[in-house]
């Protein structure tokens, strides 16, 4: 286990609160146990977590660990409940920190469109050791369509423990992650979601590729049974007030210095400019540009991703 004094150095050099900084350390070292764990090759890891911890290490923090399960993945709590015991003797064993498993970490639950899905609510004790283990959540979900096929990427561990070799997960393509971002304004009301649309689309990575994304978020559409956003219909969203008044309270903690809403809502003519006429994104003006991933993903339908580390028994 790293010390609690590597995570006070990190929170004053970085700007952020040290429990942001310590559960982006106990993220890490749980995603290298599922990604080498023989039951959970399936999962494909999906949402902002992923493009923190493995694209854009330089991206905001994120708290939530989200997979499609493809190929009749594991989803029974009970199940669930047994691996994730197996990896926390893992963690302990390598990494020192603990992670609270029991009978009522993981739950079945119905999404908005009736379709079972699984919660879990995992505490743990790392460093810093406060007086109530904080918690970090995992969901996963059989209930998507990914359009392109999953990248093995390596998971991002900014810290003097990082696991060796360094441990990779099969994850959801750029054009996925961005087209799942888009589609989510017309389902549910966060500030996290407009933050990466626009972020990601400016990014270089997706430099050319806006009929591929398109063409993921009508699939993605199409999935859960509602049209393709359009402009008109996000700038009409009755959640408008909502997003703004939880901008600052959502993601103020994960970021050094949050700009302000209207910046990014304004962004938005440009982002549908560029689905929609092709328009040239405009220049990156954020460190994410030194932190380009390399190469592209083929479109096709997802297959399990191969090749992972596997746990240690």
């Amino acid at each position: 286990m790293i010390p609690a004094r590597e995570i006070l150095a990190l929170r004053d050099e970085w700007t952020l609160r040290s429990d942001v900084i310590e559960k982006d350390w106990a993220l890490g070292w749980v995603l290298a146990g599922i990604a080498a764990h023989p039951d959970l090759t399936s999962l494909v890891f999906k949402g902002g977590t992923c493009l923190r911890k493995c694209y854009y290490e330089t991206y905001r923090f994120s708290e939530d660990l989200d997979f499609t399960a493809t190929a009749g993945g594991p989803e029974d709590p009970g199940q669930l409940t047994g691996v994730f015991t197996e990896i926390a003797a893992w963690l302990a064993e390598h990494a020192g920190l603990e992670l609270i498993v029991d009978q009522r970490s993981f739950v079945r639950r119905r999404n908005r469109r009736g379709n079972p899905t699984t919660l879990g609510r995992l505490a743990y004790r790392g460093p810093t050791k406060p007086p109530t283990p904080p918690k970090l959540k995992i969901d996963l979900t059989a209930d998507e369509v990914i359009v392109n096929r999953p990248a093995l990427r390596p998971i991002l561990h900014p810290y003097s423990d990082a696991p060796q070799p360094v441990a990779a997960i099969g994850c959801y393509a750029i054009v996925d992650l961005l087209a799942e971002k888009l589609r989510a304004p017309t389902e549910r009301c966060r500030p996290r979601d407009l933050y990466d649309v626009v972020h990601l689309f400016r990014h270089p990575d997706l430099l050319g590729r806006a009929g591929e994304v398109t063409a993921a978020m009508e699939d993605k559409c199409r999935h859960v049974g509602i049209r393709p956003p359009d402009l008109a219909a996000i700038r009409a969203t009755p959640y408008r007030a909502e997003i703004e008044a939880e901008w600052a309270n959502m993601l103020d903690h994960q970021l050094p210095s949050l700009p302000p809403f209207a910046q990014f809502w304004a962004s938005l003519d440009d982002v549908f400019a560029w689905l929609t006429r092709g328009v040239a994104l405009p220049a990156v003006d954020d460190v994410l540009a030194q932190r380009c991933a390399a190469g592209t993903d083929q479109v096709r339908r997802s297959q399990p991703p191969q090749g992972r580390n596997r746990l240690p028994r």
